[in-house]
């Protein structure tokens, strides 16, 4: 009868005691940058009222034209896009929001009875389904009538907003999706839909429109891409985005537009065009500021950094812009007084802008302690000061990487422009052992810096990047690189001015890996997998690298769940899942095939739903666990000051927290008012730190206490059917995750069908002695084929090597539990094969071979040094000339002139002739097509500088 062992991580420094917690508190960030403004609408009945909509961050207030404002629609939803007051009621006003997480999606529209305080939703019934998602709202003063354009056509209400049909079918319109509504006349009505500029000249009654003078492709989806002229409904504007030929670069290119059409939509002009694509490009037209009644304003926004104005009276000539001054780019939209004509905010990627002199220069207001507050922050990190707090960072998208040295009160200093996979030891370093390594876009790259963003530098990448640094120990980072295909992972101990290959992966790596805290950390990468989701889209999964940092790495599949989902941010697109930084065989995931979080505590044998967690995640059915690729997890926290509490962020339910290591979890209070949480930053001190893309950064305290555990709790793994076991470098892994080419194919494993391996003995060069009892093991290769074991077996009883591992032994004292195989490595060093009966060739991860891969000769081994030898043996055995093989030395290819002669048998042996670069690592790389997809194998060469040849490089 098998004993089933403690499925428990080891808890080393305690438990959180479960107790009261303070709510979170929303940090006022000292900089001018509030967050990402969408559209903005002033109170026709009092300037000083001011309606403002973020990105992802709700509605937001001011009662003194901007300068201060409260966050006023709560956990209502976070993807709101319009806002309207109504003229008639100075209390009501309306707003629309896209779909959300919800499964009754909670878009649609949102109605306010108190000026925009609070908010509701409106019940709407829509002619199609339940993810309603709404994109525009608008008065029409001629029907005394709101508009709202949604995802199911135009939907309006007679009584300000309290109920809502949808217009029905018509000639022309077939409850079409409407980006944008405009009532310029009774009666004559603009909408935008994905057909182009509709017009109805009858109440809605026919619709028409033309794309005529329009190039091929036009995007849209802006509420305030089309306007009006204020002298004449049937002079319409367009701004957008094309794409169109481009014949000084011989392409088609994304080019942005504004077009004028003077006859109603009938056929269209071009009035502005460049080669660019930024946000949607915007225009807003009103009555002229001078009062000149046969004149209007034209203002005109392209997305990036133009903003003009022109004053109009013919709308076929081409205007005379004047551009107007502003202190961030990426603009999006302007609101005017009640007279209509008086510009009064501009929204834009930075946050919300003040004029004093009437557009023509703009400056941020309201960020901060002001209340706007809708920073997009992709990530929170910081690095620990004994005594003094911590240094924080955060990067955002539009608004910079900031630092702080005193726990956040202030923020001197930042990096343009995003921000994203931020880096730096937690622990308190001297100023010259801390380094900051981040990914920072205008032109994306990597950098690093000092403390509080001190010396800003590039970051030295590895030959052929094609990654970003992630740090693994104080100094030590790793980097993937490559061309094509190839994924080769590199490691650097100085800062990147050298490289060391580690690694290579057959499969497209998703994002920066996860690691553990350990001296040799385990990494955990998300990789794109064969086939696709019952949705259609991306397969994810994981690759596990034992011993990334020293030692010869061991890769590993995670198997066990159906796959990973997506958190979306604008550049970065996080991969969520939970690794405990202490114990890599306990990982948690959202298992976006099954739609319910999984829990592992033995590497990946074995995964159990986590049922009551998945109906806290989603409340209990009211939030979808995924849609599509994208999940309602966000993001997991580990306590590294108290190892069984752990926090996952939601999109848009809070934060969930257990306080025992996952065994139970409860909602952390008032957090649903955290949307899109994306990060954590433990500051210590019970306090952590939370991230959000749309709310900026708040702070949690926690009142109760971490104890220690008096009962050690050993992590070895059941041993389940699935099994067998390796235990490599403190490291459980299902011998069924093993895969080759990723391990080398020199590697081979030692079994036994009877009996058991009851120790080993190392040397210099690796295993001497292995000790056995019962039959004599069998040495086989990755092939399956049996070989003569390259050591001496002894029948006896010492341990030898396996007596070096506490663990080890507590896991030998069960008496269902041997070692009964070892693998072996690159290295010659092993790594123990635990079952509770002995292994056959079955049981074994053979690499089955359909066809006869190219191989370099066996003698030269990674890292061996070669003199002044040029020549390198390819050899092949029962090749297959139907799969052909290439090679390339340093990323150059080696042009194969020798002919290959086969012997009867498929067998060939040639030279290559190459010249190896003296002093560096040469990168010999084999690449072939096989019936199983590409095979490669990479091999480092070094050749010694002789005293000539270095007198020569001097």
């Amino acid at each position: 009868m098998r004993t089933t062992n403690l499925l428990l991580w080891v808890a080393l420094l305690g438990t959180l005691i479960l107790g009261s917690c303070t709510n979170p508190s929303n940090l006022s960030i000292a900089i001018p940058n509030g967050g990402r403004a969408w559209t903005a609408a002033v109170d026709p009945g009092n300037s000083q009222r001011i309606l403002a909509v973020s990105e992802t961050g709700g509605l937001f207030r001011s009662t003194n034209q901007g300068s201060n404002w409260a966050q006023v629609s709560g956990k209502n939803t976070f993807r709101f896009r319009d806002v309207a007051w109504n003229p008639l009621d100075a209390n009501v006003a309306v707003a629309v929001a896209m779909a959300d997480f919800r499964v009754v999606s909670g878009g649609g529209i949102y109605r306010s009875t108190d000026g925009g305080a609070s908010w509701a939703r409106v019940a709407v019934t829509s002619p199609c389904d339940n993810t309603i998602s709404a994109y525009a709202v608008e008065w029409d003063a001629g029907a005394n009538t709101f508009w709202a354009g949604t995802s199911c056509g135009l939907a309006r209400s007679t009584d300000g907003g309290q109920s809502w049909t949808f217009l029905s079918g018509a000639t022309g319109f077939n409850n079409d999706k409407t980006y944008a509504f405009l009532a310029p006349a009774a009666n004559q009505y603009k909408i935008l839909t994905d057909y182009g500029v509709k017009v109805s000249t009858n109440g809605g009654s026919s619709w028409t429109y033309s794309n005529s003078g329009l190039p091929g492709y036009v995007a849209k989806g802006v509420q305030n891409q089309i306007a009006t002229s204020p002298l004449n409904e049937q002079h319409i504007y367009w701004a957008c985005n094309s794409v169109a030929y481009n014949a000084t670069e011989g392409k088609n290119m994304w080019q942005t537009n504004l077009f004028v059409s003077t006859n109603n939509g009938s056929s269209w002009s071009q009035l502005y065009q460049a080669w660019y694509i930024g946000r949607p490009p915007w225009v807003r037209t009103t009555p002229s500021l001078s009062g000149n009644a046969s004149q209007y304003e034209v203002y005109f926004g392209d997305g990036g950094c133009l903003l003009n104005r022109a004053t109009v009276s013919n709308p076929l000539a081409a205007p005379s812009w004047v551009a107007l001054g502003h202190d961030h780019c990426d603009l999006s939209d302007m609101a005017f007084a009640p007279d209509l004509k008086t510009p009064i905010l501009l929204t834009s990627d930075g946050g919300l802008s003040k004029t004093t002199n009437n557009g023509l220069n703009w400056a941020m207001t309201g960020a901060g302690a002001a209340g706007y507050k809708a920073l997009q922050i992709t990530e929170v990190t910081g690095q620990q000061h004994v005594g003094t707090g911590n240094d924080l960072y955060f990067a955002t998208q539009d608004n910079f990487i900031w630092a702080s040295s005193d726990n956040g009160a202030t923020w001197p200093v930042n990096r343009c422009c995003e921000g994203f996979f931020l880096n730096i030891p937690r622990q308190n370093l001297s100023a010259g052992e801390t380094v900051l390594t981040g990914v920072a876009c205008g032109a994306c790259g990597n950098f690093r810096s000092g403390p509080v963003l001190s010396a800003q530098a590039g970051w030295n990448n590895p030959p052929d990047d094609k990654g970003n640094p992630k740090l693994l120990t104080p100094g030590h980072y790793i980097q993937n690189s490559g061309t094509g295909t190839f994924n080769n992972y590199r490691h650097t101990s100085d800062l990147g001015s050298h490289w060391n290959y580690r690694f290579s992966l057959n499969e497209t790596p998703h994002m920066l890996p996860t690691s553990t805290s350990q001296s040799n950390p385990v990494l955990f990468i998300p990789v794109k997998l064969a086939g696709t989701t019952p949705s259609g889209d991306e397969l994810i999964g994981l690759k596990k690298v034992t011993g990334a940092q020293s030692g010869v790495p061991m890769i590993s599949d995670v198997t066990g769940f159906g796959g990973l989902g997506i958190f979306p941010t604008e550049f970065a697109w996080y991969k969520p899942f939970g690794v405990h930084p202490r114990n890599p065989d306990f990982m948690i995931v959202p298992d976006v095939i099954d739609h319910v979080m999984k829990k592992t505590t033995n590497g990946g044998a074995d995964w159990t739903p986590m049922n009551d967690l998945t109906n806290l995640i989603t409340a209990n059915g009211e939030y979808s666990f995924n849609q599509g690729i994208f999940t309602m997890v966000s993001c997991f926290g580990f306590d590294p000051d108290c190892i069984n509490h752990i926090l996952i962020g939601t999109v848009q339910n809070g934060v969930m927290r257990s306080t025992d290591g996952g065994a139970t979890w409860a909602k952390l209070p008032g957090t649903d008012v955290i949307p899109f949480i994306s990060s954590f930053y433990f500051e210590g001190n019970k306090k952590v730190v939370i991230s959000s893309y749309g709310r900026g950064l708040w702070r949690y305290t926690f009142t109760d206490e971490c104890t220690d555990l008096t009962i050690p709790i050993i992590s070895n793994p059941v041993l389940y059917p699935a099994g067998p076991w390796i235990r490599y470098q403190g490291v459980w892994i299902p011998i069924r995750d093993l895969n080759n080419p990723d391990v080398c194919p020199r590697c081979g494993f030692l079994f036994q069908k009877e009996g058991e391996i009851r120790g080993y003995r190392g040397g210099k060069e690796g295993i001497e002695e292995v000790y056995y009892r019962g039959s004599e093991p069998v040495f086989q290769n990755w092939q399956g084929e049996q070989m003569q074991a390259p050591f001496k077996l002894v029948e006896g009883d010492e341990m030898g090597e396996l007596a070096r591992d506490e663990e080890v032994n507590q896991i030998l004292k069960n008496q269902d539990i041997k070692v009964h195989g070892l693998y072996f490595g690159e290295d010659g060093q092993a790594a123990p094969i635990f079952s509770a009966k002995p292994l056959s060739p079955s049981d074994l991860p053979e690499f089955k071979v359909r066809f006869a891969p190219v191989s370099l000769n066996m003698d030269l081994a990674t890292g061996k040094s070669y003199g002044k030898q040029n020549l390198i043996t390819l050899s092949a055995k029962k090749f297959n000339p139907q799969f052909p093989f290439r090679a390339n030395l340093n990323g150059q290819e080696i042009d194969l002139k020798q002919e290959l002669k086969f012997e009867e048998n498929g067998d060939f042996s040639f030279l290559l002739d190459f010249p190896l670069q003296p002093g560096v690592i040469n990168t010999l790389t084999i690449v072939q097509e096989t019936d199983q997809g590409v095979v490669k194998e990479i091999i480092n060469l070094h050749k010694p500088v002789s005293d000539g040849e270095e007198r020569e490089r001097k």
